[in-house]
């Protein structure tokens, strides 16, 4: 019997915000699309999808880029939220032995797409309106990669080396460096997803510590200082069991219903209580904030 294999998602909000999806990459399966309350709407078996990502487009509507491990591919997708359909546009061949991590950017109004292997290669790749790309540039690493995210106010892209930690890395003259190590006390390889919480005051990396089943969050702003750091455990009463052994995150900083300051979305590759297939959670981020506030960091 086949089991659904987890790992990437991101989030997709309308004009309004009033409709929340939540598209994901089922790894042996292709793509899966939830809304917000956790029903499927959508799904379409277009290979082994690995990381996917998003930005959004006009009248409701987002672009998708998604890493394909059967067809050696980025694939493209729009998802129409007001129509209720995701279409597969484009697929862009790839010179890798095997793509992994994924994100997306845009940069000085281009949109961009960063997808790597693993071996430690990341490419960068500037994609047309039509959806063809081209390669601008590579990033190469000493092992595997994969959880990314661009901060494309300060045109840095964050990088996971799985077993060495977070890279920084600045797109206007490719230096790297190395902003969170691996340590095995506040990040415990692998580390596995990336993405940023923003507000007015704040830009926070989040990281999936992937070794002790937890997550991390890092001040970008004050010297990549860690302010906080989470596990996601059991709802009993609702039969919902926490997570483990996470690769992709996914968070949408902005207000939605019933969740006014964001959302976090987290992979659950060891869904046990019920058993079940791998799944994803979602957390109401003022519970992380509240928990952040009452918990001292590790030392």
């Amino acid at each position: 019997m086949y089991k659904r294999q987890a790992d990437d998602s991101v989030i997709l909000v309308s004009d309004d915000s009033r409709k929340v999806w939540i598209a994901t990459a089922d790894k042996k399966f292709g793509l899966r699309v939830y809304a917000i309350d956790g029903s499927e709407l959508i799904s379409q078996p277009v290979g082994r999808i690995n990381n996917i990502d998003a930005l959004p487009l006009q009248e409701n509507r987002w672009l998708l880029a998604a890493s394909n491990r059967s067809d050696i591919s980025i694939d493209f997708f729009v998802a129409d939220l007001a129509a209720e359909t995701v279409s597969r546009q484009a697929s862009v061949p790839l010179d890798l032995d095997d793509p992994y991590g994924l994100c997306m950017a845009v940069l000085d109004g281009t949109n961009f797409v960063f997808v790597g292997d693993k071996g430690g290669l990341v490419q960068q790749w500037q994609v047309a309106s039509d959806l063809t790309a081209r390669i601008t540039a590579e990033h190469r690493f000493a092992s595997q990669t994969e959880g990314c995210v661009v901060d494309a106010d300060s045109n840095h892209l964050y990088v996971g080396e799985e077993a060495t930690g977070i890279w920084q890395i600045d797109l206007a003259n490719n230096n790297q460096t190395l902003v969170s190590r691996i340590d095995g006390k506040l990040l415990v390889a692998d580390v596995e997803g990336l993405d940023i919480y923003r507000d007015t005051n704040r830009n926070w990396l989040l990281a999936s510590s992937q070794g002790d089943n937890s997550y991390l969050i890092i001040d970008m702003d004050d010297d990549f200082a860690v302010i906080g750091k989470f596990r996601i455990t059991a709802h009993t009463s609702n039969g919902i069991d926490g997570t483990s052994e996470t690769d992709g995150i996914a968070i949408f900083s902005g207000s939605l219903p019933d969740y006014p300051a964001g959302v976090f979305v987290a992979q659950d590759g060891d869904n046990t209580a019920p058993a079940a297939n791998q799944n994803f959670k979602i957390v109401d981020w003022r519970a992380i904030e509240a928990g952040i506030a009452n918990t001292a960091v590790p030392e």
